[in-house]
């Protein structure tokens, strides 16, 4: 091989390189986006320097990998910072709870994950408001840790709640309503059987 083709041929692997680093980048920097788009709260914590994008990342990258216990201590770090800093009342702070108590959830452990997502619930109620859609979201999650448990009377009006809400807010035509109340319905079968 003439050392003209091997410098074309290591230009060309160099080129595919740097083309996949770009592309890991660029799908990692679209998945802090996303979260920033659906959780404005997660930007107001990283202008406090509460969390960082290379933590945010980390912290998607192991619940993508499922290796929440892994995740646990960083979210943990996060939301002591967001209570130092924003306080225990702030929407942040309820967004860091909430998603420790799914890590939580994950790992199949109930009994840490309830206190911890009724705490997120009730300050989504006082900050957010009954009906905001992060509001639901923590109460649909608190009643799926009661299902687990076999905790069913407490579960059932939970679930209820979020069926009446996506009925009013999106529509009982719209595909996310269809799918609340397909998973609503799976739940009961499971309840019943």
């Amino acid at each position: 091989m003439t050392t003209v083709r091997r410098v074309f041929l290591v230009c060309c692997l160099a080129g595919v390189l740097i083309f996949l680093l770009l592309t890991v980048a660029h799908a990692q920097e679209t998945e802090s986006q996303k979260v920033l788009k659906e959780y404005p709260e997660v930007g107001l914590a990283i202008e406090q320097k509460i969390l960082d994008y290379p933590t945010l990342t980390k912290i998607l990258e192991l619940n993508q990998q499922g290796q929440y216990g892994k995740a646990i201590p960083l979210v943990e770090d996060v939301l002591k910072k967001s209570e130092n800093v924003l306080g225990p009342e702030h929407a942040f702070t309820a967004t860091a709870k909430n998603f420790l108590a799914t890590l939580y959830v994950r790992l199949g452990n109930y009994s840490q994950a309830e206190p911890i997502q009724k705490q997120a619930l009730d300050v989504r109620r006082t900050v957010l408001g009954p009906e905001h859609p992060h509001t639901v979201t923590s109460i649909d999650n608190l009643a799926k840790i009661y299902f687990a448990r076999g905790s069913y009377d407490q579960a059932l009006p939970l679930f209820q709640q979020v069926v009446t809400f996506a009925e009013k807010v999106l529509g009982p035509e719209h595909p996310q309503t269809a799918a609340i109340l397909n998973t609503q319905k799976r739940r009961a079968i499971l309840w019943l059987a």
